[in-house]
């Protein structure tokens, strides 16, 4: 393989049509013979993960709500809201950024994973929408909250940051690079919250799910993690810093929203600290040198 070459974007959108991934070819769709093996290897492990909704019955979680703190159950019903409306309300629709990486890479292994991502993105909606649809029952509650939520300035600063660069002329790296953000980092206020549920042995349902759906978009984010590793043209660190830096900030901001700090027994500044930990093994998985080398002190975050 060629050395690595580092470029600002403007260069990267040029340099990397020489990246053989990238490079357009009539073979695309045809799968046989395999070329590409460790693409092919994330194909079939995806594959292998593949479970519906129906495998879970959120009505055994309702027990636990009568006993959750009331401003605790307020910030859940709201998180739990987010993640149902994510595509419709929050982001560019994943499914459709998804397809534009499929459209984008020019190898049949790569095409075969981004379609099996796009099924499980739609199972993960479909998850979502039934754990508040069972939650909360009343379609006037449900109204209010989604009319709250989707008005949230954290919420809008996510929407606005991602939906205008991605609807830009970037490279694909950079692309990689933000859906990467988008799976990982952008899932952690979500990750906090579970890990206090499982500590606390409350909602069991939405946790056993949540671990599902966390390991599958783990292994999306580390696919545009292999994708990246791949590619000969990459883009500068500092170009990588900025998106990350000001995608700690915004996650940081909605952890703040989302989550009652006070019943989960954490500071804000663990919050951050957690977030920077996750940047820097992000970074570090990137190839990338860590940037804040903070540390995590909250026990129960440590599984994620």
């Amino acid at each position: 393989m060629s050395k690595e070459q580092y470029h600002d974007q403007e260069v990267l959108l040029e340099a990397q049509n020489n990246d053989e991934i990238l490079k357009e070819n009539k073979f695309r769709w045809v799968m046989f013979p395999i070329k590409y093996k460790t693409f092919w290897s994330y194909y079939k492990e995806i594959e292998s993960l593949f479970w519906t909704a129906e495998d879970y019955n959120f009505d055994k979680d309702k027990q636990y709500l009568e006993n959750i703190d009331k401003n605790m159950l307020v910030k859940l019903f709201e998180l739990i809201c987010f993640y149902s409306l994510k595509d419709l309300h929050v982001y560019e629709e994943q499914a459709l950024i998804t397809s534009k990486m499929l459209d984008i890479i020019q190898i049949p292994e790569g095409r075969a994973f981004y379609g099996f991502q796009m099924c499980m993105e739609n199972i993960h909606d479909e998850v979502y929408a039934c754990i508040f649809e069972t939650y909360i029952p009343d379609s006037k509650q449900k109204r209010v909250i989604i009319n709250k939520v989707i008005e949230l300035d954290s919420v809008l600063k996510k929407q606005k940051w991602l939906t205008e660069i991605f609807e830009s002329n970037i490279p694909y790296y950079n692309k990689l690079v933000l859906l990467y953000i988008s799976k990982v980092l952008f899932n952690g206020t979500l990750n906090i919250l579970i890990g206090y549920c499982k500590e606390n042995s409350i909602l069991p349902c939405l946790c056993n799910v949540h671990e599902k759906i966390h390991r599958d978009e783990y292994l999306h984010g580390d696919f545009s993690v292999m994708c990246c590793n791949h590619l000969v043209n990459k883009l500068k660190y500092e170009h990588v810093l900025d998106y990350f830096k000001m995608a700690v900030d915004l996650e940081y901001q909605f952890s703040l929203e989302m989550l009652e700090l006070n019943v989960l027994k954490i500071k804000k500044e663990q919050v951050r600290a957690f977030l920077e930990y996750l940047t820097d093994t992000m970074l570090t998985n990137l190839k990338y040198p860590k940037h804040y080398n903070s540390k995590i002190d909250v026990f129960f975050i440590h599984t994620y």
